[in-house]
């Protein structure tokens, strides 16, 4: 969190936490990466978004 924090120029401790999941990930591995979130019955099929 905090390395992700600093490449972005963020302070993790003036960010709202209401559960989000953030994922940086290569873009050929997005569509994999989904796949494997929504086939898990702990995140469930969620209101998952492709951002790029």
């Amino acid at each position: 969190m905090a390395g992700g924090c600093a490449v972005l120029g963020l302070d993790p401790l003036y960010l709202a936490n209401e559960g989000k999941f953030l994922c940086i990930l290569p873009e050929a591995e997005a569509e994999a990466a989904l796949a494997v979130l929504q086939a898990d019955a702990a995140w469930g099929p969620g209101p998952w978004s492709l951002a790029g």
